[in-house]
């Protein structure tokens, strides 16, 4: 599936710009009343403005540079999180889906781990996949870590128990944003390779943060939530990317 990787860079300026004329348009009509109160909102929308601006540039910095940038990072987070829902609506009065905005982020999230040369022992790497990945027929109940999978071939998860055998990775599926968080929150791992639709990786990424999380986002031939699939060929290369194995 083709992304375009600068489409949330886009939408970001684009907020910045319709948040910089509210402002404008709230200090014209402040202006008019006391001067004491105009002061203080005018210096206190002018440093929000100015470090909005600061994050969105601090994103365009990092990619520009190729290179990870901490401080500018946590700057750039900071502001996509406040300007991404503006963004969102802006898209749609575009007719731009949301879905095409959240594949958007995730490209450049997986763009910012890259940079960032995470690397982790196989211990401390978590596959997190989500429960539509089992086939809707399956007899059998799993649990957190898909102990009760018989391998059938119905569906991916015994390859994907396999991968897990053969890196010595972690594995663990959840049935909701909720479940995985606190999936993470229990086994704490220094990485993770996580399989969703664009909903749940964009919230899961965005509320991670910091954690190293590489999104690869499912397959769904048969409608979202049913009988999914995901790319095996991308699973393997983002679990080598971790462990600095060659692809």
């Amino acid at each position: 599936m083709q992304t375009n990787n600068n489409l949330v860079l886009a939408a970001l300026v684009a907020s910045l710009g319709v948040l910089g004329g509210v402002s404008a348009l709230l200090l014209w009509l402040l202006s008019r009343g006391s001067h004491i109160v105009q002061m203080v909102l005018t210096i206190f929308l002018l440093v929000f403005a100015v470090a909005v601006f600061l994050g969105v540039l601090s994103l365009g910095l990092i990619f520009l540079l190729a290179k990870p940038l901490p401080a500018l990072e946590r700057m750039a987070l900071w502001a996509v999180s406040l300007l991404y829902p503006l963004a969102q609506r802006l898209c749609g009065i575009f007719g731009i889906s949301s879905e095409a905005l959240a594949q958007s982020f995730i490209s450049v999230n997986n763009r910012l781990v890259l940079l960032k040369n995470k690397r982790c022992q196989p211990g401390e790497l978590l596959l997190l996949l989500p429960h539509c990945l089992q086939w809707n027929g399956c007899p059998h109940k799993l649990d957190t870590a898909a102990r009760g999978c018989h391998s059938c071939g119905r569906c991916q998860l015994g390859e994907l128990l396999e991968l897990q055998t053969e890196y010595g990775i972690g594995l663990a599926i959840a049935t909701g944003g909720t479940l995985a968080r606190q999936v993470i929150a229990q086994m704490r791992p220094s990485c993770v390779v996580a399989v969703a639709c664009e909903r749940d990786l964009l919230s899961g990424i965005m509320e991670t943060k910091p954690l190293a999380v590489y999104g690869v986002l499912n397959e769904r031939p048969h409608g979202p939530c049913f009988n999914t699939k995901v790319s095996l060929v991308q699973i393997r290369e983002a679990i080598e990317l971790f462990l600095q194995r060659e692809v």
